[in-house]
């Protein structure tokens, strides 16, 4: 008893104060924009959260408004963006393939930031879409869908994809459309061997963001000529109902979008992934990449193809 009483006592008088130094991080800009082919340039910006500071989840509280954001194309001056509110600037311009290009935002009170260069890739070249119509999966209500896509590829040349849904209820009242919503709660999966990483294997319920698609490089299919993937989707039946003196109607409009995509997004979706994962107690910590310099964010280029999808009974 005695040898734990003392034991206790000089624990307890080896207090020391520690002071520890916290580093306070200014606010940044942080950018996100993604030039696309055949759309408007359009680029994002919000101040980062000072640390340490209380968090304030009204994103509204961080928007740039008074920014001077310029594009340059081939590293010439295209144009300065206007801002169309809610930290959103837009160049009406549409950027083409093969073209460079680079983003700097000016704003005050904050560092002047600027972005890699990011070249536009050329549109994926679809050979051949196929679409069947299943039961329905585990924990699903809708059917499901079994897509086979045959993409042509460049053996040499290393190229980076995209898979994504675009899925929007059109709402009806008596034949006249009420509203668009986009739907963000469907399944995208992959039975692709090959495409084991960065995949949303089983269930994208209630994801947003990078992870609701399929990334993949054309590494992965070595020399084939072509890229043939199976994909599962859910699919949405259009609903009617009348009552005496409306007839309500929802129709959906389904799409596969297949873009090709720079290495920048690339490696962007792979930093996400990898960090969404790395929930191990000594696992090293993931950094989200960013290719902005002097803040925060990610500058992307991609170029798309639509691919609807409709069952007609």
């Amino acid at each position: 008893m005695l040898y734990l009483l003392l034991c206790s006592s000089i624990l307890l008088s080896c207090e020391d104060d520690i002071s520890i130094a916290i580093i306070r991080e200014e606010p940044k800009v942080v950018l996100h924009a993604y030039f696309e082919k055949e759309k408007p340039m359009t680029v994002d910006l919000v101040r980062s959260i000072p640390v340490p500071a209380q968090v304030d989840y009204d994103r509204a509280r961080y928007h740039i408004a008074d920014a001077e954001v310029n594009v340059f194309e081939n590293d010439a001056l295209l144009g300065t963006m206007t801002h169309e509110g809610a930290g959103v600037y837009v160049l009406d311009q549409i950027p083409t393939e093969n073209r460079i290009y680079s983003i700097s935002v000016k704003a005050e009170g904050l560092p002047e930031v600027t972005t890699n260069v990011e070249v536009l890739p050329a549109k994926p070249k679809v050979n051949d879409h196929r679409y069947t119509k299943n039961s329905p999966l585990t924990n699903s209500p809708n059917p499901s869908v079994e897509h086979t896509l045959t993409l042509e590829n460049t053996p040499g040349q290393t190229a980076y994809y995209k898979i994504s849904l675009d899925i929007r209820a059109i709402h009806y009242s008596n034949e006249e459309i009420q509203r668009e919503e986009t739907i963000n709660w469907y399944r995208l999966a992959s039975a692709n061997p090959l495409l084991k990483d960065y995949t949303c294997l089983d269930n994208c319920y209630g994801d947003t963001g990078n992870r609701k698609a399929l990334y993949f490089s054309n590494e992965a299919f070595a020399d084939s000529p072509d890229i043939t993937l199976q994909l599962t989707t859910d699919y949405f039946e259009d609903y009617e109902v009348s009552f005496p003196n409306e007839t309500v109607k929802i129709e959906y409009a389904q799409t596969v979008r297949v873009s090709k995509i720079s290495k920048s997004m690339m490696d962007y979706a792979r930093s996400i992934y990898d960090n969404s994962n790395a929930n191990q107690i000594f696992q090293e910590p993931v950094t989200i990449l960013s290719n902005v310099s002097g803040g925060f964010g990610i500058f992307g280029t991609l170029s798309s193809v639509d691919l609807p999808f409709r069952f007609t009974e």
